[in-house]
């Protein structure tokens, strides 16, 4: 059989990016608030509401925007600093599907565990 070798070397080097950057329950609960909110929200709310680091959890969604799980839709300034609301991308809604689907997994998995002993 002739014909071209397909290098899918490429495709698993950015599975293993996406898989490395949602590698933080941080990144995670960030980018699930996020989808789950109708309008754009800050970091600095996400960080309220989960009692976060306002800096830990800024640099984590400036993160979920580097891969194009979320999207900036508008920056303001306020009071010499400068506020960014962020919405999910559809990736980002890709993303929050798998992970609903591997925490019922997850969960289905400690109850099975948890019956057989």
């Amino acid at each position: 059989m002739g014909g071209a070798k397909r290098n899918h070397t490429v495709g698993f080097t950015y599975v293993a990016e996406i898989a490395s950057a949602m590698n933080h329950p941080m990144r995670l609960k960030a980018l699930m608030d996020i989808a789950h909110t109708k309008y754009p929200i800050n970091p600095v709310l996400i960080a309220r509401q989960n009692g976060f680091s306002m800096n830990d959890c800024a640099y984590h969604v400036r993160k979920l925007a580097e891969i194009g799980a979320i999207e900036l839709t508008y920056t303001e300034p306020v009071r010499g600093a400068t506020k960014h609301l962020y919405k999910v991308a559809p990736f980002g809604e890709e993303i929050v599907t798998w992970a609903r689907k591997i925490e019922r997994y997850g969960r289905k998995r400690e109850r099975e565990r948890a019956e057989a002993h």
